[in-house]
């Protein structure tokens, strides 16, 4: 399981370098994962990481009665990628 989530994560990093979205999408992006109550911030050496959930191995939630499973992704990535999206759908 957390070997596809690193394997997800390499393809979405990849796809975010190569052809990443407008700056204003991910900007826009970023800020609604900034302000998400699902967020988490990660301060390390390297500086400060916001993750959505628990970093790589994600977190189960609920809302509005469902099981939601939060992917785990380092989000100054992740909405750079054009393929990706929110997992609680919030753009």
């Amino acid at each position: 399981m957390i070997l596809e989530k690193i394997k997800q994560t390499a393809e979405s990093i990849s796809r975010s370098v190569l052809n990443p979205v407008d700056e204003k999408i991910s900007k826009a992006r970023f800020g609604t994962c900034i302000r998400c109550p699902f967020s988490r911030r990660w301060k390390t050496k390297m500086g400060l990481f916001i993750t959505c959930g628990t970093p790589i191995k994600g977190s189960i939630i609920q809302k509005r009665g469902k099981a939601v499973e939060l992917c785990g992704c380092v989000m100054d990535q992740k909405v750079k990628d054009p393929a990706a999206v929110c997992p609680v759908a919030k753009w």
